[in-house]
């Protein structure tokens, strides 16, 4: 077992792509990676902490999970949290009516309880990771890196306050017990999924749970501005640079108008241009930047009569 302050083959490989990857977007992955998420990244993968990610909505917090998929070609396992969410979600479920049911059903026969437990999208990647784990120390580097994998766990925000301090000691040890059979499933430190977290900050989280993730915040200052040009020319090349530089003009004011609830972001700004390209083939005025009231509002959640 590699020592908690050794950096492995795997981490060192995923680390090179990471940094070749910087504000070179890609065809197949145009995600524009700025370098300061890059550098969050990378203290993340030397310090096998999980990254979380902050910002409000829109500004491609879960497509990071995606790109790194995409760049680093290991699996992403997607938990979408949701108000009603617990921690033990994350790592298994134990279907206990169907259990009770089949054994009512077949009461000469002996229902085995592991069938009825399904891991979690955190206990799928530990489980990976276990599975493999025996073949690790005689796998090739390229080898032990297929046995990695993402988790996306996507706006914990939403989840009952107890939900991230529930995982702290599964964060720490990277390891859990499914307590119905006992079964402990563990993750060998070369082969620990790599956790990106997301949050909209509609709530604050818990400190315990802080201080056991690298943090980033994602704003929205004047330098995004810069960005946003980089992510357009990527997604849609340089051929609409006039309608981009009005539908970007009009895009700005929106975002300075301080009398908006929610503010237009990338996602949504992304959403509108690209209508905007497909409207301006029939209708060219759009190209002038006279843009048809009702086009607003798949940019600005905002009423339009």
């Amino acid at each position: 077992m590699a020592s908690p302050f050794t950096t492995s083959s795997t981490t060192q490989i995923l680390r090179e792509k990471l940094s070749g990857f910087v504000n070179k977007p890609t065809d197949d992955n145009p995600y524009v990676l700025t370098q300061e998420l890059a550098d969050a990244i990378d203290v993340a993968l030397l310090l096998g902490q999980p990254l979380l990610i902050t910002g409000e909505p829109g500004t491609g917090k879960t497509v990071l999970a995606q790109c790194l998929q995409k760049l680093f070609d290991l699996e992403l396992y997607v938990f979408n949290t949701k108000t009603t969410s617990l921690a033990n979600d994350l790592l298994y479920q134990y279907d206990m009516l169907r259990h009770f049911v089949d054994a009512q059903i077949q009461k000469d026969k002996l229902t085995v309880i592991e069938n009825y437990i399904s891991m979690g999208m955190l206990g799928r990647a530990f489980e990976k990771a276990l599975i493999n784990q025996q073949n690790a120390m005689s796998a090739d580097t390229a080898s032990k890196l297929k046995m990695r994998s993402i988790v996306l766990i996507d706006e914990i925000d939403k989840a009952p306050r107890d939900f991230p301090n529930d995982l702290l000691n599964e964060l720490d040890r990277y390891r859990f017990t499914v307590k119905e059979t006992q079964k402990e499933v563990a993750c060998d430190p070369d082969l620990k999924p790599i956790i990106i977290v997301t949050s909209n900050t509609e709530k604050n989280l818990p400190e315990p749970f802080l201080r056991r993730c690298v943090f980033h915040h994602i704003s929205f200052e004047k330098d995004r501005y810069k960005m946003l040009d980089d992510i357009v020319r990527a997604r849609f090349g340089a051929g609409n640079d006039g309608l981009y530089q009005k539908a970007k003009a009009m895009f700005i004011d929106l975002r300075n108008n301080n009398n908006m609830q929610k503010k237009p972001a990338t996602a949504e700004f992304l959403g509108w241009f690209h209508l905007l390209i497909e409207m301006s083939k029939q209708n060219k005025e759009i190209n002038e930047g006279k843009f048809p009231l009702a086009l607003y509002s798949a940019l600005a959640k905002i009423k339009t009569i």
